[in-house]
């Protein structure tokens, strides 16, 4: 069968454009490769494109008995037309035969739909339903991120404006420069889009490029290599600052192991070096049991216990000691707290 699809069906225009030539040698037993693209494809040649005369009868009878097999009949029939529409959108990350049977289910909706009376072929009223499930088929299973259909029509015209605005402009054009340019350029379609649309529909592109983390990096098929394998972990604590931290906290346990037991316990409460938050001072002697005087004291003594040569050599000069720093910003806290003393003082 040579005969095209849409050879007494479309009538010019969009609908003419789409290709039909499906002939029967498309579908002869040369596909039976085992495969079940291809296993769909031969079932196709057995049906035959129905006249407009069958059409209409049939579709009359349809109408007034609603006879399951008649309608199991217009669909096979017209199954051929899908495979047509489908075959130009399977480039749009969505499997061929996941695009066909979407495809079908927009046939069924056709079949109920269409009304023979208003002298139009089936197949002019079917492209419609058909591309329009397809298309939100690829709209809802093409990306990891959906994409709202009512801006998945708008993306490319965007992208374009924004190309050409960009060449234009020899900068980022902006929202109601694109809008503007849609509503001149694009016709009816465009009239009422808004710079809050297009703002949407550029936050929206981006989704267009995401990417599996499990997809194999180039053209290698090799598992092992996959793109989460680029990904740095921001949670994940680096090695060279994990065993810097580890000679530090061995440092300054060792340090402390010198220290008495109540001046240990104030420091790793004031500091937090047991893992528990800071304490103040006076937390510290509430819960020793004496005053925040005597907990400052017991601190300064410890502290001038650490402060010998022999175990800031044995720190590295690169990570200076945990104990150093805190002492150095309470003492810098200190000295600015006699200092607006004496600042009030004078005030006064």
């Amino acid at each position: 069968m040579k005969d095209t699809v849409f050879s007494r069906g479309l009538k010019g225009g969009e609908f003419g454009e789409i290709d039909g030539k499906i002939s029967g040698d498309t579908f002869s037993a040369d596909y039976h490769d085992y495969d079940s693209e291809a296993r769909y494809l031969a079932t196709l040649g057995t049906a035959t494109v129905l006249t407009r005369g069958e059409e209409r009868a049939l579709f009359e009878v349809y109408k007034s008995t609603r006879d399951p097999e008649i309608r199991e009949k217009l669909i096979n029939h017209n199954r051929r037309l899908v495979v047509s529409i489908a075959r130009k959108y399977q480039d749009f990350g969505v499997p061929f035969l996941d695009l066909v049977q979407e495809g079908n289910i927009g046939l069924m909706t056709a079949v109920e739909r269409f009304d023979a009376s208003r002298g139009f072929k089936f197949s002019t009223c079917a492209v419609l339903w058909i591309r329009q499930a397809v298309i939100r088929a690829i709209a809802n299973q093409s990306r990891t991120v959906r994409v709202p259909v009512h801006l998945q029509g708008l993306i490319t015209p965007v992208i374009e404006a924004i190309a050409v605005l960009h060449r234009r402009l020899k900068c980022e054009p902006k929202d109601e420069e694109i809008a503007v340019y849609l509503r001149r350029m694009r016709g009816r379609k465009f009239t009422n889009i808004s710079r809050e649309k297009v703002g949407r529909v550029r936050c929206a592109i981006p989704l267009l490029r995401s990417q599996s983390l499990q997809e194999p990096l180039g053209d290698s098929s090799d598992e092992t290599h996959t793109v989460e394998g680029t990904v740095e972990d921001e949670r994940a604590v680096s090695p060279h600052l994990s065993a810097e931290q580890g000679s530090l906290h061995t440092v300054i346990q060792g340090a402390l192991s010198k220290l008495g037991t109540r001046e240990r316990q104030i420091l790793e409460l004031l500091f937090g070096l047991n893992g528990e938050a800071e304490m103040s001072l006076q937390k510290i002697g509430t819960k020793i049991g004496i005053t925040r005087e005597r907990v400052r004291q017991i601190k300064e003594s410890a502290l001038d216990k650490l402060r010998l040569p022999e175990l800031l050599r044995k720190i590295d000069g690169t990570s200076l000691s945990f104990l150093t720093i805190q002492t150095k910003a309470l003492n810098g806290k200190k000295f600015l707290h006699r200092k607006s003393s004496r600042r009030r003082g004078r005030v006064s």
